[in-house]
């Protein structure tokens, strides 16, 4: 998802579902600023997670004075503030974060040591204590713009989606899921008796063996390029042929909310990863958690739409989905000039705290914490500078 003029970034965590009453309680600063993201109009790569047990991370681009840009990662330490959690990644921008286990942390990221005509995105790997490593050959991908992902799996080896261009009756664009196996990548294709040329990829995560599903599997969102409705990609791990076949990337069929213009994407504490879905013809929002029934159909489960002002941004950039621990689900949208944040539990959508000031032009991206003890929200000032807070509830 494209962001907005002054890239705004909010992050949710919590360890139980609520009463379906409103949160009552107050913002307050989470240390100083995080970064100085400048005016950039777009602050694209930039992004917050919450890893499994772990502390927010922090992830953006930062300019050098040679011109270049180099790729950081902070953490929030207790007692201590925002603190590096890596050293920064040089010739790195627009990247794609995702963690691994024991503390590890990777980025698919466009690689400013690659030359002009070649593959400009690689891939590489932190582990605590160490240096950033290459997994695989640098400037290995070459994918069309906003189309890059990035997940990783159980075993600690990553998973990238994105689509390429293929000349086949004139220029098309195929999506592709490529698979680290601890020694090559590993590219899937699409099925060859389903046409995936229009099919834009938005958003992968790795679903582990449970609740349902049988083996570990990458979940891909796309993005039908003629009508502008949700489709589902899947791969599974388990499923591909040893004997020198790469497999196959899978059609799982339409998100049943409608066609939308833009989505916004989450997984949980569980493994299970969600989608809102913003309709073209109407305010609506769907939101779905994708579950496998026993018959091996893949479907979404949808929520009770939440409500929503009737003019919202366009485009919708402020807007966000989020789930905690027992599938508490979290909207975010800007609501004129202000950022208001709603919750799921137990049937109705209530208010999280008081709605927080949001800059003109903004936008927000939302995200759960897997076992932190309270909400937690980064918005970039009138300066350009991310500043995080921690809502306190009065509970």
């Amino acid at each position: 998802m494209k962001l907005g003029a002054a890239a705004a970034l909010l992050y949710l965590a919590t360890t139980a579902a609520v009463t379906p009453a409103a949160l009552a309680g107050s913002w307050s600063t989470l240390g100083g600023p995080v970064a100085q993201l400048g005016s950039d109009a777009s602050h694209a790569g930039t992004d917050l997670l919450v890893p499994l047990g772990g502390s927010p991370w922090a992830v953006y681009s930062k300019q050098q004075r040679d011109g270049k840009t180099s790729c950081v990662i902070k953490h929030w330490v207790a007692g201590k503030g925002w603190a590096a959690l890596a050293p920064a990644l040089a010739n790195c921008s627009l990247p794609k974060v995702a963690a691994g286990p024991g503390g590890s942390a990777y980025l698919a990221f466009y690689d400013g040591s690659c030359p002009d005509t070649s593959n400009p995105v690689s891939v590489m790997r932190w582990r605590p204590g160490g240096r950033w490593k290459a997994v695989g050959p640098r400037c290995f991908f070459k994918p069309e713009p906003d189309t890059l992902t990035l997940a990783v799996r159980a075993n600690g080896h990553p998973v990238v989606a994105m689509n390429i261009e293929k000349v086949e009756m004139g220029f098309l664009v195929y999506p592709r899921l490529s698979y680290w196996d601890g020694s090559t990548w590993t590219t899937v294709g699409d099925l060859g008796w389903y046409d995936l040329s229009s099919v834009i990829v938005r958003r992968m995560y790795v679903r582990g063996k449970s609740g349902g599903w049988p083996a570990e599997t990458a979940l891909i969102f796309a993005q039908h390029a003629y009508d502008g409705s949700w489709q589902l990609l899947t791969f599974d791990f388990s499923d591909y042929d040893t004997t020198g076949s790469a497999g196959t990337l899978w059609y799982g069929g339409d998100f049943q909310g409608g066609s939308g213009d833009v989505a916004t994407y989450a997984q949980d504490a569980a493994g299970d990863v969600w989608i809102a879905v913003h309709a073209q013809d109407s305010t609506k929002v769907h939101i779905a958690r994708i579950v496998r029934k026993p018959n091996s159909d893949i479907v979404p489960e949808e929520l009770p739409a939440p409500p929503v002002p009737p003019a919202l941004p366009d485009p919708w950039a402020a807007f966000a989905l989020a789930v905690g621990v027992n599938r508490t689900a979290f909207l975010a949208y800007q609501d004129g000039t202000k950022a208001t944040v709603k919750q799921f539990s137990q049937g109705a959508w209530r208010a999280v705290g008081p709605a927080r000031a949001l800059p003109g032009g903004s936008a927000l991206m939302l995200a759960a914490g897997r076992r932190s003890s309270a909400p937690i929200a980064a918005i970039p000032d009138a300066k350009g500078q991310l500043v995080a807070y921690i809502y306190k509830s009065n509970r």
